[in-house]
């Protein structure tokens, strides 16, 4: 860059948040699946301390968006009233559900 140019104006920051990876809960029709639930929601939890998460709205935000697209289970948290957008009562309702 000469003496003359003029100054390159700062790019404004745009925030991006790269989750981790994990699966998506593999929603069936099987005696496991309140095994499968169990410890599919346990990785989650720990996950979710890794995370250093605290806040029980973005545990939801972040359960909502790790349930993939089982719109079954989706219609589950609507079906029990879940629009608190409570990580607590999403996970006690889909326990519920499962097991």
């Amino acid at each position: 860059m000469a003496d003359n140019d003029p100054p390159v104006p700062p790019q404004q920051s745009i925030r991006t948040i790269e989750l981790p990876a994990y699966p998506a809960f593999a929603e069936h029709e099987s005696p496991s699946i309140a095994t499968d639930w169990e410890e599919w929601i346990e990785g989650l939890d720990a996950m979710f301390d890794a995370m250093c998460l605290t806040s029980d709205r973005e545990k939801f935000s972040k359960l909502y968006h790790y349930l993939g697209n089982t719109r079954r289970t989706l219609k589950k948290l609507d079906d029990n009233g879940i629009q608190q957008k409570s990580y607590t009562q999403a996970k006690l309702a889909l326990t519920t559900y499962c097991c």
